[in-house]
């Protein structure tokens, strides 16, 4: 299954919120997945070049692609700089809560944050290598 390179139709995207512009308007960086990819992570080597997406109140949701049935989850001031979120077909591997890594699929569309997945996968990397350095 190959992930397509164009916005909206994206089997998953990867939205960053980049900046409050002003109460009523933000800026997001949209990226899709590689061609081919299907298991991912956030590594920059799994994802296409970024895109400028201006968000409103009124076209948020769908413009993030968030499920109508998680509208109460994801309120618009909720969008905080620097949030990452994850918007498509996609499953995660491992724990639910700390996955280490997500996969495309072909199940229902999903909305996920995962800046608290980074920090932790990013956390786990700096204390395997301090291990690593102290063992030398």
């Amino acid at each position: 299954m190959k992930a397509k390179k164009t916005g909206d139709d994206a089997l998953v995207r990867r939205i960053t919120i980049d900046e409050k512009l002003s109460e009523n308007l933000i800026r997001a960086l949209n990226s899709t997945l590689a061609d081919g990819t299907e298991e991912f992570t956030d590594a920059d080597a799994d994802w296409g070049e970024e895109k400028d997406l201006l968000i409103r109140p009124d076209d948020y949701m769908a413009k993030l692609g968030i499920p109508l049935s998680e509208k109460q989850n994801w309120p618009w001031p909720d969008l905080r700089e620097g949030r990452v979120f994850l918007s498509g077909r996609f499953e995660t591997e491992g724990d639910p809560e700390k996955p280490e890594k997500f996969r495309v699929t072909r199940g229902s569309n999903k909305f996920m944050r995962i800046d608290g997945v980074i920090k932790e996968q990013v956390k786990r990397l700096y204390f395997k290598a301090l291990k690593t350095e102290r063992r030398k």
